[in-house]
């Protein structure tokens, strides 16, 4: 088990809100480890809400690796922004 330290947690519900959001993120991710595009069309769900920079993809979008290639670009530009 990793523990993370994030200095910005203070608060009882502060942790409570982090733990929460790690959940559905295992959640999320549970089953499609390996698949990539699964991951891609479905990260819409568990975006924070009000996100707009993500623009939900369909697998149809991503059949080619340069597809998928262009899709994981805008995934970092949202998530590292």
């Amino acid at each position: 088990m990793v523990v993370v330290a994030f200095p910005c947690v203070h608060t009882l519900e502060s942790i409570l809100i982090f733990s929460n959001i790690v959940l559905q993120v295992k959640e999320w991710a549970n089953g499609k480890e390996n698949n990539i595009r699964a991951l891609l069309c479905s990260l819409h769900t568990v975006l924070w809400e009000g996100e707009t920079r993500w623009k939900e993809c369909g697998m149809h979008q991503l059949v080619q690796p340069d597809q998928v290639c262009v899709s994981v670009k805008s995934v970092s530009d949202v998530l590292l922004t």
